[in-house]
């Protein structure tokens, strides 16, 4: 499997390399294999001077797809997401290395989602009915 290779400019990727070419690399590895990250969650009724502690979980969900409605004054009203809201929703994310130490004091290494970004010409596919979402 052929991906292309993005690079990271502020808070968009673009598909090039580091010397803006466009660039295909090999994501066989990845495929069919599930990876984690730290997960989002909705802090409902935070008083108006926190609510920026949900400011990931609308990044995540505007990013993937989801629209949340704004009420009378412009602002956006967040609501909790359920699962068949997301399945399927087409995204791009970034994965890195996470190294941790495990409860027998060995350093270990695995594969972690670090950011959701929008897939802008992604359309949602239809998942198997049997479908495990990890979150």
């Amino acid at each position: 499997m052929e991906v292309h290779k993005y690079v990271r400019n502020n808070n968009e990727y673009e598909p090039s390399n580091k010397d803006g070419e466009p660039e295909m690399i090999s994501a066989g590895f990845m495929t069919g294999k599930k990876y984690r990250s730290a997960g989002v969650w909705l802090t409902p009724k935070l008083p108006k001077d926190q609510r920026w502690k949900n400011r990931t979980y609308k990044e995540f969900f505007t990013n993937i797809g989801i629209e949340f409605p704004t009420n009378e004054n412009g602002s956006i009203e967040l609501s909790e997401i359920e699962e068949e809201d997301v399945i399927g929703m087409p995204s791009l994310v970034d994965v890195k290395a996470y190294t941790y130490t495990n409860k027998d004091g060995e350093d270990k290494t695995s594969l972690r989602v670090l950011n959701v970004f929008p897939w802008n010409d992604g359309a949602r596919k239809e998942a198997p009915k049997d479908t495990d979402v990890p979150f």
